[in-house]
């Protein structure tokens, strides 16, 4: 081999490995950046104090939840880091079981959708009232990534609630199609 395609190959397989640790390193989200996410999208909202999150026994390190807009609260945010991965499965199972036991009563209709992508879990609830009564639909994600579970709920299922809990998650690094 030719000293020039020694160096092209070394480059080539330098790239790929900095893509690659890139990849697997990607950085976890913190309360703050929730907090600056749901803001940059018309909510407020708070970080727990450091030490009181979860009382006692809980194994929540760091949480933070949010509202908005003011004048319409018809959102809701919520961020959870967990000691382990094993509380944000638990929390992200609890929060899927709700989901269904929601669209398996009698009072709604929609669906629940759960999908996976790396070390990323996702389940998504489209729901609307079986009454009509004028109640408003609702939208709802909860992503779990290692020990981080986040829940975004919408109590309206209109295009323009299902794209601003989207454009929560893109801002957090947690969103894909």
């Amino acid at each position: 081999m030719s000293r020039k395609t020694i160096k092209v190959f070394a480059l080539l397989l330098t790239v790929g490995m900095v893509f690659s640790l890139a990849a697997c390193n990607k950085k976890q989200i913190t309360a703050e950046k929730f907090m600056s996410a749901i803001e940059e999208n018309g909510l407020v909202g708070e970080i727990v104090p450091e030490g009181s999150a979860g009382g006692e026994g809980s194994n929540l390190v760091e949480g933070a939840y949010g509202t908005g807009p003011v004048d319409n609260p018809i959102y809701s945010a919520y961020f959870y880091r967990f000691s382990g991965k094993e509380a944000a499965i638990e929390k992200y199972e609890s929060v899927l079981a709700q989901y269904q036991q929601i669209i398996d009563s009698e009072e709604v209709k929609g669906t629940v959708d759960e999908s996976g992508k790396g070390n990323m879990k996702r389940v998504v609830i489209n729901a609307n009232p079986i009454a009509e009564d004028g109640a408003l639909g609702f939208y709802s994600v909860t992503v779990q990534v290692d020990n981080i579970a986040i829940t975004l709920v919408a109590n309206d299922n209109s295009a323009d609630s299902i794209e601003k809990i989207d454009s929560i998650l893109k801002d957090c690094g947690y969103y894909y199609p």
